[in-house]
């Protein structure tokens, strides 16, 4: 088999995992590529990383362990021969891959890895040595947050508040360059995530608001015009607040849809952001557009959140980072410790204890 585009990976890689999300993909394309790279100066052509009847376990285990140090990215490449082994041997369809020598080689790895970083994230109270070197006070994400607000969003305010004093026609076009746009979005992100533990789903929300609003309690006089595929702000007028409806997340098979309703302090952020950047008034058009541009603009917003956080505090703040930086309080970490004794003693896990067995007073 020859070198393949993405295209035909993804295809190859979903004859193994077929519900593997085209995000993962893209990540499991770029180890693909940089094994054939590492694999060349050894003597090996574009393919086979895998091939049915060899034992290339050895080569490949030497060269990632030769030219990768980091643990996590480390179990990444070895999870991407595990697939690639099952692809090549029948994939969905059969199992007979879990009997051969370089797929058991490969989970062996992983399942090494798995536990050397899970003995780290314990060391580090629940985080791996890269989280722990970005992990961030209350007080470094008031610091990023403030920043950007008197930095950029109050001058841009400023200047929608001037122009409209001097009665001069509001342009049609943000007279900004694109950087205020990123730190603006990055602002209301960082202000999302600090009041709700969400994932990078947000990163395609689409709104209703402008001409046409959706008061919250004739929500399902509108149900045909929000998609079952996609998630949604809705404004509600009489409250001043939006309702984030999410259809599409990770876990969205499991749980369905989610409507949350955003408090008055993160709306009205969100509600002037929309009122500063006029191409985002038309109704059933993303909020945030300058996300949007590839194939997976939950990617963009990792890229956007980490690089404006470097530049302010020098840390790379993701969303999951804010998540844990939330809930990490010593009394949620005394809660989980106690959870997890109670789990591991009775031979469960953390979910079941907290959902069958903890009375709620």
């Amino acid at each position: 088999m020859s070198w393949m585009d993405q295209n035909e990976f993804g295809e190859y890689i979903k004859k193994a995992r077929p519900n593997t999300k085209d995000s993962s993909i893209k990540v499991y394309y770029g180890i693909y590529n940089k094994l054939i790279g590492l694999a060349k100066p050894e003597g090996l052509g574009a393919w086979p990383l895998v091939e049915k009847n060899t034992h290339l376990w050895e080569f490949y285990t030497g060269l990632v362990n030769k030219n990768i140090t980091n643990n996590s990215t480390k179990r990444n490449y070895f999870v991407v021969l595990m697939i690639l082994t099952e692809a090549a041997n029948g994939g969905k369809y059969t199992d007979k891959w879990e009997g051969l020598e370089e797929w058991q080689k490969y989970k062996g790895a992983v399942d090494h890895l798995n536990n050397l970083i899970k003995q780290v994230q314990m060391a580090n109270g629940g985080l791996t040595d890269k989280q722990k070197e970005n992990m961030a006070t209350d007080e470094e994400i008031k610091k990023l947050i403030n920043t950007l607000e008197n930095g950029y969003v109050k001058s841009i305010n400023k200047f929608y508040r001037q122009i409209k004093k001097d009665g001069i026609e509001r342009p049609t076009t943000a007279p900004f360059p694109h950087k205020m746009l990123d730190n603006h979005t990055a602002y209301v992100l960082f202000k999302m995530y600090e009041e709700l533990p969400i994932r990078n789903e947000i990163a395609n929300l689409k709104h209703f608001y402008g001409k046409k609003y959706i008061n919250e309690n004739r929500y399902k006089n509108y149900a045909h015009l929000i998609s079952k595929q996609d998630n949604y702000l809705v404004w509600a007028p009489g409250t001043k607040t939006f309702h984030m409806v999410r259809n599409k997340y990770k876990t969205s098979g499991v749980h369905g849809e989610i409507i949350t309703e955003l408090s008055k302090g993160l709306s009205k952020v969100i509600f002037d952001y929309m009122q500063t950047w006029p191409h985002l008034g038309q109704v059933g058009e993303y909020v945030f557009p300058n996300l949007m541009n590839s194939e997976h603009p939950e990617l963009n917003i990792t890229k956007l959140l980490s690089r404006v956080s470097l530049d302010i505090i020098k840390k790379k703040i993701s969303s999951r980072m804010m998540t844990k930086i939330g809930i990490s309080t010593p009394e949620v970490a005394q809660a989980v410790s106690v959870l997890q004794n109670v789990a591991d003693t009775r031979g469960t896990n953390v979910g079941t204890i907290a959902t069958n067995y903890v009375v709620q007073q």
